[in-house]
């Protein structure tokens, strides 16, 4: 997979087929950047890629700019790969090899942006914990932006913070924030 752009734009990162990931494509990475430099500006923020499996919205991040990456993973594999990864690209970054939702119990960082990519498979209370516990413990304030990647299916349009979705294929990116609307 290339990164897209930035410093890194067209670097190849080549995946191990030993790693059981369901990257995002190409094309909704292309149209999630696109959606997200009309946003916010990269330059020195601080971004949490959660279940991040190859790590990367984070290096896509880091090529644009953002001065530190925190990556929360619990698969062993990915953790290495992610961990070698961001070292070869020299970006700041720290890997958290935990279950989301026991790490976040005792949770203090903030960030700018979060990502996460849970599994396809999560039912609505998991999604829905997901979403209360990213938007009360892990934004840094009202413009921080949290982009949820699931199943088309699913949606969260009763919920006050959702302020966009985007479909692509199977995709499906909602995004919010603190407060509703932009």
């Amino acid at each position: 997979m290339k990164i897209i752009s930035g410093k890194f734009g067209g670097r190849t990162i080549n995946i191990p087929k030993k790693l059981l990931i369901r990257p995002t494509t190409s094309i909704c990475r292309h149209a999630l950047f696109n959606i997200l430099t009309n946003l916010i500006s990269f330059d020195h923020i601080k971004v949490l890629d959660l279940f991040s499996g190859s790590g990367f919205f984070g290096y896509e991040c880091a090529s644009r700019g953002a001065k530190q990456i925190d990556f929360l993973e619990k698969n062993y594999n990915c953790v290495k790969f992610i961990k070698a990864t961001s070292i070869q690209l020299e970006i700041n970054h720290v890997v958290f090899s935990k279950n989301f939702f026991k790490f976040t119990e005792n949770f203090t960082n903030t960030y700018d942006l979060v990502f996460a990519d849970p599994p396809y498979k999560f039912d609505n209370n998991k999604y829905q914990s997901l979403i209360n516990c990213v938007l009360n413990n892990c934004l840094k304030n009202n413009e921080s932006i949290f982009i949820l990647e699931h199943y088309k299916k699913h949606t969260f349009v009763e919920n006050d913070y959702l302020f966009d979705e985007r479909s692509y294929g199977d995709s499906k990116f909602s995004f919010f924030k603190k407060k509703s609307g932009i």
